[in-house]
This record gives C-alpha cells, sequence and structure tokens, in this order.
C-alpha cells in the first residue's frame, strides 16, 4: 500500500487530540497536519527536491520513542517538506521525483497504544523558516498538476 500526503486525505482526531494544522496542543500549536496511515504503507513525496536530513523527533536515547524518524526533502522552490513517523528508505542527498518512496509509515500503536492512531504527521517550512499551512500548500502542489 502507498500514501501521499493530499489536501482530501483523512485527517486523524483521535482520543489524544486533532490532527489539524494550529490545533491546540496545551501551550502550543499543532505544526503540521496529521493523516490517518496505516502501520508499514510506503510514503510518497509529494513534490520533487533532494534529501537533505534524516532526523529523529525525540531523542534516540529515549526508550519509549527514540526510535521514530522524520524525512525531510527540501523541495526545488526551497519548501522543506517533512514527513514525521516515517522510516527512511532513502539517503541524505538523494535526487527525489515527485511520488518517489521515501519511507514506511511507523507503528505509533506499539508506542503509544490504541488511544492514538497511526499517522503520518506533514509540515512545510518555506525558505524564510515560515511554518506554513500543510493543506494550502498541498493545494498549490495539486493545482499545478492539472
Amino acid at each position: 500500500m502507498q500514501f501521499m500526503p493530499s489536501s482530501f486525505a483523512h485527517i486523524r482526531s483521535d482520543s489524544m487530540g486533532s490532527g489539524h494544522y494550529l490545533a491546540s496542543r496545551g501551550r502550543r500549536k499543532h505544526r503540521g497536519v496529521d493523516f490517518d496511515v496505516n502501520k508499514d504503507t510506503e510514503i510518497l513525496a509529494v513534490a520533487a527536491g533532494i534529501v537533505t536530513k534524516l532526523g529523529y523527533p525525540y531523542s534516540p536515547g529515549d526508550l519509549k520513542k527514540g526510535h521514530l524518524r522524520y524525512v525531510e526533502v527540501t523541495t526545488h522552490d526551497l519548501h522543506r517538506t517533512r514527513y514525521f513517523y516515517c522510516k527512511p528508505v532513502c539517503a541524505i542527498g538523494d535526487e527525489i521525483l515527485k511520488r518517489t518512496p521515501i519511507g514506511l509509515q511507523q507503528d505509533l500503536q506499539a508506542v503509544y497504544g490504541t488511544n492514538m492512531d497511526n499517522h503520518l504527521h506533514f509540515e512545510v517550512i518555506d525558505r524564510l523558516d515560515t511554518v506554513l499551512d500543510p493543506i494550502a500548500y498541498l493545494k498549490t502542489q495539486e493545482k499545478g498538476n492539472k
């Protein structure tokens, strides 16, 4: 199974919270959008670019969450697209085409239990380090395909 973030994909909402952009996270706001995705689903890039980071959203020494990963692809228009809870199948410096597999969805239920749905957290940051609304960005990408 494959998944590519899109403006019409189902957004997670479970007992742990809403996956919508700018949803409340206590004192902070959610910087991305969470799409419902089954574990081990192949994640596809939404735009062409270069893999610029393979990171850890939590300390690798964290026994509970330290294995979780993310992939960052810097697009040709210098937007950084980040795919969290995605086990990389690419390397830093790889040239990525739109719809290229970049990783596999990790199992968040193994970490958080069934209170949290498995999901891909997707965020977009522009060249000025401004966090953008991922749905608006995806709509722009989709419009360019018509």
